[in-house]
């Protein structure tokens, strides 16, 4: 199924038309603006690649940048944390990493610090995937629709490409921080005009780099809970620094006095179209002494 933002696809990358750039000062301004023809815009680090290079042609962009609600970091007495929508990066870097430095950690391998500057939370989680077919102008499933074929099943499906669970498109859901926040079992805040919802991180992704997030929702915080002696650690393997993974592991465990793991989290980036659960190496690894 192809993604609700999906439907304003172009079959050839083109110079991005002009489009109506609004800038609301609050978070109730900019949610009536939101409609399928419309995308918000926070750092635009992959929105406007993405325009330039054919995948959406908004009609209108809904600029959050003014919207300071939307930016506050907040570290409770117990350790848990709510990190607006529209913190940079390099905000969150700075602010969790004494509560959460397996983000910093993550955060350290995204693309450059330039980028890390302007790049935003939910930016990250909401980007699209990279596959190099569906960002070249290939005709592909994910662009043309309906009989289309997937290019990386018969062509180079190398780094970028599933290993586990691909079916008619092959692509990955690029974003490292949504692999670390599966292991913290954290959750989105989707708020619309008239609603909110919170959704597990876990079920938020429907595939690759498509999410549950209608085009009438705007995702405006996470929250992590406290980690409560859990130890954390996140490790990526990418082809250059900076670059996307070509596979990404996040792990969370409770260790008893007796070193016994309990309660387990693990999860892979860049193999699957969602982040990965690894749901029986964490049911083997359960009161074992490692």
């Amino acid at each position: 199924m192809l993604h609700a933002r999906q439907q304003f696809l172009v079959n050839e990358p083109t110079a991005p038309t002009v489009a109506d750039v609004t800038l609301p000062e609050t978070l109730d301004a900019a949610l009536p603006q939101l409609s399928e023809e419309s995308i918000p815009l926070g750092g635009g680090t992959d929105i406007q690649p993405s325009r330039r290079q054919g995948l959406i042609k908004p009609v209108r962009l809904v600029s959050l940048q003014n919207i300071e609600e939307l930016r506050g970091i907040e570290i409770a007495d117990d350790g848990g944390v709510c990190i607006g929508a529209a913190a940079t990066l390099a905000e969150i870097a700075s602010t969790v990493a004494s509560v959460q430095s397996v983000l910093t950690d993550a955060i350290a391998t995204i693309a450059s610090p330039q980028i890390r500057e302007m790049a935003t939370l939910a930016g990250n989680l909401l980007q699209d995937k990279r596959c190099w077919f569906y960002r070249n102008a290939f005709p592909c499933y994910k662009r043309k629709g309906g009989l289309a074929p997937c290019y990386a099943i018969e062509g180079d499906h190398r780094f970028y490409h599933a290993v586990i669970d691909g079916h008619r498109c092959q692509a990955v859901t690029p974003s490292d921080l949504a692999v670390v926040l599966n292991v913290l079992d954290a959750a989105v805040t989707l708020k619309g005009s008239n609603h909110a919802r919170s959704v597990k991180i876990s079920d938020f992704y429907t595939g690759p780099g498509e999410t549950v997030c209608a085009p009438t929702e705007l995702l405006t915080e996470v929250r992590i809970p406290p980690l409560r002696g859990k130890k954390t650690l996140f490790k990526k393997l990418r082809l250059w620094e900076g670059d996307f993974a070509m596979v990404s592991a996040a792990i969370s465990v409770s260790m008893d006095t007796r070193g016994q793991w309990h309660d387990l989290r693990i999860c892979l980036g860049g193999v699957a179209p969602t982040p990965w659960r690894a749901h029986k190496t964490e049911r083997s690894l359960e009161g074992r002494v490692l």
